[in-house]
């Protein structure tokens, strides 16, 4: 298989070393080996940390801190959110879009580890971008808003959210049913709390 083929490759430095690295972790992370995937993506960070490659290196802790937030290490996660963060702001070469994608997924781990005002704090901080984003993305961005303020009991304003997401939902050229019918699953729960 091809984790194989990459994984006996000795030969390569560099730029090329840290990047092996991180699509053997890449490949670990799709196939949900995640302590293996940490491991890879961890050697790569060591490499590009010695490189400097700052951009590189906020790609690399970005993913680190998605699996240790899927994995429920929520410690680990936002260490690896603070590393994404602080290279992200000594990145010149990073794109609003992945601007926008980090503060997006952060938002994760403190939604899961019920730290709902640093979650609505990680949105506001993603919403910064949304000129950068399509309309799905928009919806998505708020749909969370719309559920991290029904986990706070503010249901006006996570109503209000929810119908922002719809609407967005509704300007796709091809409308995601099945997004579309989260909003307003989400939007009827509320009712019932």
């Amino acid at each position: 298989p091809l984790i194989n083929t990459l994984e006996n490759i000795k030969s390569l430095n560099g730029n090329s070393k840290a990047y092996n690295y991180f699509c053997i972790g890449q490949l670990y992370k799709c196939t949900e080996d995640y302590s293996k995937s940490i491991l890879y993506l961890k050697k790569s960070f060591i490499e590009y940390k010695k490189l400097k490659n700052e951009k590189y290196l906020t790609y690399v802790s970005n993913t680190l801190s998605l699996i240790y937030s899927k994995i429920n290490d929520y410690s680990k996660a936002e260490y690896f959110i603070q590393q994404t963060l602080l290279h992200k702001n000594n990145s010149k070469r990073l794109t609003n879009y992945n601007k926008y994608d980090i503060w997006y997924y952060s938002y994760f781990n403190a939604f899961k580890s019920k730290n709902y005002i640093k979650a609505l704090e990680r949105l506001d901080s993603a919403s910064n971008y949304i000129n950068y984003i399509n309309n799905d993305f928009k919806a998505n961005l708020y749909d969370s808003y719309g559920l991290t303020y029904t986990k706070l009991g503010k249901y006006t304003k996570a109503e209000e959210n929810f119908i922002k997401a719809i609407n967005y939902r509704k300007n796709e050229k091809t409308v995601n049913i099945l997004n579309l019918s989260k909003e307003v699953k989400s939007l009827h729960i509320k009712s019932y709390n």
